[in-house]
Order: structure tokens, then C-alpha cells, then sequence
């Protein structure tokens, strides 16, 4: 059901492998943020809190055998630090260890699955 995150998510990357077999694809979920009563608000007609939205994308990559990213639990953002992270509440600050806990993820890709 492409009217769903998963859904849509799900037909995305399918395509996308079926399209470019030999290149890697990583799905990123999505972060912690400050917003939205700190991703506890409901963001969607199914009555989904943000980590519904991390936990489709993880499910997404696992079934399609594809790499990800899990930036809401592994990026150790929290309440009590997350204000020096987000820019806008939201969206990360890249600082240059972020940039290179991502790029140790993606060059030693076992440790993605």
C-alpha cells in the first residue's frame, strides 16, 4: 500500500533494486528530535509516533536485504543533548564525528544488518 510510509518506502527501494542491481542502496531512518513533543505527537492518519517511522524503515531494509542507517537509536541523540545537535529542533547538525561514526557504517556494511 504505497499510501503508507512503508508502503511507499517498501515500493521505492524495490524499484530502485530492481532498476540498479549492483549498486548499494541505505535506507537512513529517521533522527531523534526536540520537535513534535520529542516524536511522541501523532504524524500520521494511522496514529503513528516517530518511532513507528524508524522501526518501518529498519523492517524495509531487513526485507529487502538492503544496508541502513538506524540514526534515532545509534546517533545517541537524546533530551539532554540534543540541543547541541539539532539545528531546528529537527535536523542534524553534521559534526565531523556524526560524519565519520556514518562513514565507518557504511564502509564496514555488516554492521548495518
Amino acid at each position: 500500500n504505497i499510501s503508507t510510509y512503508k508502503g511507499a518506502l517498501y515500493s521505492a527501494v524495490k524499484e530502485l533494486k530492481e532498476a540498479y542491481p549492483v549498486s548499494k542502496i541505505i535506507i537512513n531512518t529517521p533522527t531523534f528530535c526536540q520537535a513534535f513533543n520529542y516524536g511522541t505527537d501523532i504524524n500520521s492518519e494511522e496514529g503513528e509516533m516517530l518511532s513507528a517511522y524508524v522501526q518501518a524503515a529498519i523492517e524495509t531494509a531487513q526485507e529487502l536485504d538492503v544496508l541502513y542507517l538506524d540514526n534515532y537509536y545509534d546517533l545517541g541523540l537524546t533530551q539532554l543533548n540534543a540541543g547541541s545537535y539539532l539545528i531546528d529542533e529537527v535536523h542534524v547538525i553534521i559534526y565531523l564525528e556524526m560524519f565519520d561514526y556514518i562513514f565507518q557504517l557504511s564502509v564496514f556494511s555488516e554492521t548495518l544488518m
